[in-house]
């Protein structure tokens, strides 16, 4: 028969003390395990910004001259474009396709087709040619290039006329600013969406030119 009263075992005197006033070397253990797990957790959040929302990245070359220089930084958005697509304009770090031989290595180039257009280069120029402009449109870059800059497919004067594949879902023609000397789409064909890591959205150096990314005004839509 049950009585009602539940008996309870104490901690002892002892127990109590090492609660109250722990020994040094379990104060040491203590911190130690807190800032072990502070530091795995900001590493973890690191790791998952560098590479799912933003990263930094250094600019090597001249390809994007003048826009771009040698050793400029910029941030770039990783994240939105998982849920949108790119627009004509944008500026994006690319891996070299798989095609090309060696190691691939990280372009920074500007987006100028998209899917669905083909693009032609004539005479120095670009034009665009897609169901809203079925017999082609010159594409207005004068928002980053100076109209005297040409741009060939061999990145030499030609009178050739050349005509693109048409860019299927998720393919992008890129090119640089500096179309003289820039390796791009021209060289290695349409880039894949999956091989674009980012666009950018903040130029961080040089000072001077720090700010957020200004999307380029076209006389066709972006």
């Amino acid at each position: 028969m049950s009585t009602g009263v539940f008996f309870q075992s104490l901690p002892s005197d002892k127990q109590i003390r090492r609660r109250i006033h722990p020994t040094f070397s379990q104060e040491v253990r203590e911190y130690a395990f807190y800032f072990l797990k502070v530091f795995v957790s900001v590493a973890l959040i690191y790791l998952f910004i560098r590479t799912s929302v933003f990263d930094v990245i250094g600019i090597s070359g001249k390809s994007m001259y003048p826009t771009y220089d040698n050793k400029d930084a910029i941030y770039i958005d990783q994240l939105t474009p998982k849920f949108s697509d790119y627009r004509r304009g944008d500026v994006v770090v690319l891996l070299s396709p798989a095609h090309l031989e060696g190691q691939r290595d990280l372009y920074i180039k500007r987006v100028i087709g998209l899917p669905g257009d083909i693009v032609i280069l004539e005479d120095g120029k670009v034009f665009i040619e897609n169901d809203n402009y079925p017999n082609g449109v010159q594409l207005d870059e004068n928002y980053y290039l100076n109209p005297t800059v040409p741009t060939y497919k061999k990145l030499a004067i030609s009178s050739d006329k050349f005509v693109e594949e048409k860019l299927q879902d998720n393919e992008y023609y890129v090119m640089g600013d500096n179309r003289t000397a820039s390796s791009d789409s021209r060289y290695f064909g349409k880039v894949n969406k999956s091989d674009i890591l980012g666009k950018e959205f903040y130029r961080i150096i040089p000072p001077s030119k720090a700010g957020f990314f200004e999307l380029p005004s076209y006389n066709i839509p972006n």
